[in-house]
């Protein structure tokens, strides 16, 4: 089955979001950001949608959950991380 048009910018969104601080080269303050928030709105936007019936493989699921976790730690522990320096390295 074809993802929507409408869905895939829904999720494209998303994914740009979730993202963002791994784009910046300076630091990336998790304890003022409302990035799990965002996310929190975008994901209820998407479930909301009563006609996508696509549910992704298992394996994304579970990467996605690992991400929103690890930034949801970064939050409480009230982070400020340059993560490009980072992930650059397994480019």
């Amino acid at each position: 089955a074809q993802t929507a048009p409408r869905h895939q910018a829904i999720i494209q969104t998303m994914f740009e979001t979730a993202m963002a601080p791994l784009r910046r080269s300076d630091p990336f303050d998790f304890s003022t950001a409302d990035l799990p928030e965002r996310l929190r709105d975008i994901g209820m936007a998407l479930g909301a949608e009563r006609d996508l019936t696509h549910v992704p493989p298992a394996e994304t699921l579970f990467l996605h959950r690992k991400i929103g976790g690890i930034y949801l730690l970064a939050t409480k522990l009230r982070a400020r991380v340059a993560l490009r320096p980072i992930v650059e390295r397994y480019r």
